[in-house]
């Protein structure tokens, strides 16, 4: 076992660039998700005169979405590939 070779540190650089990278759009992925969401649930709101339960429904599954996509980003971590 001897010194690692600068393609081996490369590799290791490359992987953790990639694992800050998922750890930095995670929380962009859920607020995006909550936002649209929002924004959705509004719409439906306006369309079929809702009072509030469109927005509602939209921020919850919004939520449920982005939780979803953030645990499944965040799996990915130290992960190769």
């Amino acid at each position: 076992m001897g010194l690692p070779n600068d393609s081996e540190k490369r590799s290791e650089r490359k992987k953790k660039q990639r694992d800050a990278i998922l750890v930095s759009s995670a929380g962009s992925i859920f607020v995006g998700a909550v936002v649209f969401g929002w924004l959705v649930g509004s719409w439906f709101d306006k369309k079929f005169n809702l009072d509030g339960i469109g927005v509602a429904a939209g921020i919850l599954i919004g939520f449920a979405a982005g939780a979803y996509e953030v645990i499944r980003t965040l799996s990915k971590l130290g992960k190769d590939g």
